[in-house]
């Protein structure tokens, strides 16, 4: 049973047992299935490389989140946020653990399926934050058929920004396209302005896959094909 915290926002009750789960000195791993284009509302996204969590506002520390995870808000004081989270540990290092025998049928099904862009989102983390801003988030838009990048952006300017969007869709198609058995036809980079202000996802720049063969992108075939929007979308020009 993992730890819950309960309260009626004057007093606060822990859950916790000795013969239940203890989250003290234990770091919370998830892995990259969390593509989802943007958290869920109630949720939040630990931005820190590691991040404390305690009993209390400056209370006891129980363990550690790392960068990535995220986490559902059930309250707020001032500037501490009151949270659930799932995860899993390892059993046998459980006091009273006993574990469960798989049913026939599940021991005889087939593994689950990867999940797309699985393996590659990791590659795709590091090569967006060491080279082009801050990675927030691969998707894919399985009905448009679109591979979405997201990543925020400091004040470069708009040519900049424009040239870092064609680098980005390259590099990461590159990284991305021998992997995937979905079919795509656009990738779109979705940033913040080009100034720095502003959410991700309210200027984005899309190009047809096939303009992205090769390795070197033609900046006119680019230029020609690609098309832009700065207000989330919502109108498109065919030209910067």
């Amino acid at each position: 049973m993992v730890p819950s915290l309960a309260g009626d926002g004057n007093t606060t009750m822990y859950r916790f047992s000795k013969r239940q789960l203890l989250w003290v000195g234990v770091v919370v791993f998830f892995s990259g299935f969390a593509l989802a284009e943007q958290l869920r509302t109630g949720y939040l996204r630990v931005s820190a490389s590691v991040e404390n969590f305690r009993d209390a506002p400056n209370g006891r520390k129980l363990g550690s989140l790392v960068e990535g995870v995220e986490i559902e808000k059930i309250a707020q004081e001032g500037k501490w946020v009151r949270f659930r989270v799932e995860g899993w540990i390892w059993g046998p290092s459980l006091e009273g653990f006993v574990e469960e025998r798989p049913r026939v049928e599940e021991v005889e099904s087939a593994p689950a399926p990867r999940q797309p862009l699985q393996d590659a989102l990791p590659r795709v983390r590091r090569l967006i934050n060491e080279e082009f801003g801050t990675f927030y988030g691969l998707s894919i838009d399985g009905d448009l058929e679109i591979l979405r990048i997201r990543l925020r952006v400091g004040d470069i300017g708009p040519e900049r920004l424009r040239a870092r969007q064609q680098a980005v869709m390259s590099r990461v198609w590159g990284l991305v396209s021998d992997d995937l058995d979905t079919p795509i036809e656009t990738v779109r980079v979705e940033t913040n302005r080009a100034d720095g202000s502003g959410a991700v996802g309210t200027v984005m720049a899309e190009c047809p896959v096939d303009v992205l063969v090769g390795e070197e992108v033609d900046d006119d075939a680019w230029g020609q094909a690609a098309r832009f929007s700065s207000d989330g979308g919502q109108t498109w020009d065919e030209r910067p």
